[in-house]
Parts: C-alpha cells; sequence; structure tokens
C-alpha cells in the first residue's frame, strides 16, 4: 500500500442520515483551520455493501491519496458519507480501520427526511418518477428487482422507507461504537441553534472554537435545467475527474465541474404532499421513531403525533 507522505488517516465520521444537515455541518467544519475535510465530501468508500458503481473509490490507496490530499498536519481529519448509517458494514470497516475514530449522527423526522431523500435521489438521476408518493409506492415492486430505472446505479437508494429507519439504524451503530466517541444531533437542533451545536461539535472533536457566528444556508432543495448533463457527469464520475486534476497538478480542493453544475440547478420549493400521504407516512415510521426515542433518550413525539 503506498500512501502519499502528505495524509493522514480520517479520524472523525459523519455517518448520516440523508438529508439531516450532514452537508452544511461538514462545510462548516472544512472552514475551521484546525479541521481537514475529505474531497469529496461522500465518498462512499466503507459501505461495501452497495456496488462499486454507485461508490466508485473501491480501494485504499485511492481512499486516503486523494480524498485526503494535503491533510498532513490537521488535528482533525474527517468525511461525511450519509449511508454508512443505513449500511450494515460501514461502522464496522470502519473501526477495523481506524478503532479510535469518532462518529457524528445527525437524525431529522423521518417524514421530512424521506421526501427531500426522494428529490436528491431525483436529482441525481437515481430516480425517474417524478412524483414521490408514485415513488414510494414502487418499493415493494422495486425490492424484487422491478422497475429500477436504467440510470440507477444501486437500487437500494430508491428503498425510501428503509433508508429513513433511523431509529434501528442508531440502535445497530450505537451497539458498535463506544459512547464516548459517538455524538448525535438532531436537525431540528442543529437549524434552530446552529452555532451551539457547532461549538458541541468542536469540543466533542476536541477542536478550539474559531468565534465563527456566520452559517449560510447550504444544500437547499433544487431541480435540473437538465438531467442530460447530470447523466454526463455522473458517467464521468468524481473520481475520474479527481485523477484529471492530480495529473494536472490541481488540488482537490479545486472544483472543475462546480462552476459548471451549480448553473444547471435552480432553487426550489419543494411541493406540499397532501394530509393523508403525510398521515401515512407518519404511520409507517411511528415504531421505527419510539425506537429511537428509547436509544437517544429524547422525546420526538411530534414527528408521528
Amino acid at each position: 500500500m503506498r500512501i502519499n507522505q502528505n495524509v493522514s488517516i480520517p479520524n472523525f465520521f459523519i455517518l448520516g442520515a440523508p438529508k439531516a444537515g450532514t452537508t452544511a455541518l461538514s462545510e462548516y467544519l472544512r472552514e475551521h483551520q484546525d479541521i481537514f475535510f475529505s474531497y469529496p465530501k461522500e465518498t462512499n468508500f466503507f459501505n461495501d455493501d452497495f456496488s462499486n458503481k454507485f461508490r466508485r473509490i473501491t480501494n485504499i490507496e485511492t481512499y486516503l491519496n486523494q480524498c485526503f490530499y494535503n491533510s498532513k498536519g490537521y488535528k482533525a481529519i474527517g468525511e461525511g458519507t450519509v449511508y454508512y448509517l443505513y449500511s450494515k458494514v460501514a461502522v464496522d470497516n470502519i473501526l477495523k480501520f481506524n478503532p479510535e475514530a469518532k462518529f457524528i449522527v445527525m437524525l431529522r423526522n423521518p417524514v421530512e427526511m424521506a421526501y427531500s431523500l426522494y428529490s436528491t435521489t431525483y436529482l441525481a438521476g437515481d430516480e425517474t418518477v417524478d412524483d414521490f408518493k408514485i415513488a414510494w409506492g414502487l418499493q415493494k415492486e422495486r425490492r424484487s428487482g422491478k422497475k429500477i430505472p436504467k440510470t440507477c446505479r444501486d437500487p437500494q437508494v430508491l428503498q425510501y422507507g428503509e433508508l429513513c429507519m433511523t431509529g434501528k439504524q442508531t440502535e445497530r451503530v450505537s451497539g458498535k461504537i463506544d459512547s464516548k466517541n459517538l455524538k448525535i444531533i438532531c436537525f431540528e437542533d442543529f437549524k434552530n441553534n446552529t452555532l451551539n451545536v457547532y461549538k458541541d461539535v468542536l469540543m466533542f472533536l476536541n477542536i478550539e472554537y474559531d468565534n465563527r457566528t456566520v452559517f449560510p444556508v447550504i444544500n437547499e432543495n433544487k431541480v435540473p435545467r437538465s438531467k442530460f448533463f447530470i447523466q454526463i457527469t455522473e458517467k464521468t464520475g468524481r473520481i475520474n475527474i479527481g485523477l484529471l486534476k492530480r495529473k494536472l497538478g490541481i488540488k482537490p480542493g479545486v472544483s472543475l465541474l462546480g462552476p459548471i453544475a451549480k448553473l444547471n440547478y435552480k432553487s426550489v420549493e419543494r411541493p406540499k404532499l397532501d394530509d393523508s400521504f403525510i398521515l401515512e407516512l407518519k404511520d409507517y415510521f411511528k415504531d421505527d421513531i419510539k425506537l429511537l426515542e428509547s436509544v437517544i433518550n429524547k422525546n420526538l413525539s411530534h414527528w408521528y403525533q
């Protein structure tokens, strides 16, 4: 294994969940002078129960040399893959890699989370059904391998219900991780008290507060102007772009496609779900939310009432 001398191994991981503020938190942490955050943010390396087409980065040399280029000397070095929480193997793989690693889990009301996750999956081209209620109703057929879009890199990402069952997921990972190395954050606390949560995370990582007080909104809901552009960039893949940048001597933090990609998206307000469907979703997630309440010792009844 040939690892570059300017690379240090990651010592903290944001496990997920999807659409629970992980991108915002990672961007805030990335700007701290003592913290290095991976490029890309979501490496999808340790969740090797997902397809290689979805993961892209499948060997340790690429993972470390590309994603943590110039990380030497930083006190906290992290990455944040939102499917690690759902994955049955990711935490075990991480602990084998670094037994002293710290973990951050971010949680969100699963009704809101499922709808937001669907929007992101559609935006990425893995989902092609343009109505969440219809896509939700297809989950059983898709579990049996039917009606999977040709552009979908891994059918697991279409199982919105299972992906958002964070009660059983959090119970599973908390049984593997020493409590002193695990921090759990609820999205609504992060949204309403960003500064306090940010300070708590820095303390958890043993990093001094940098006097930051401004936290811009990150990762608003978007729709693509052109899905063709998404297909082209997905086919090219960030891993290939990363290798190209290295050959050209461009650091991983400098985006080649980013400025163009931003032009392809426009921010929109997500359409509201009808009341009967919301009730259906609340009933679906109710038992799992109650499980989560017992795991994290927090009242979340407003999520299902």
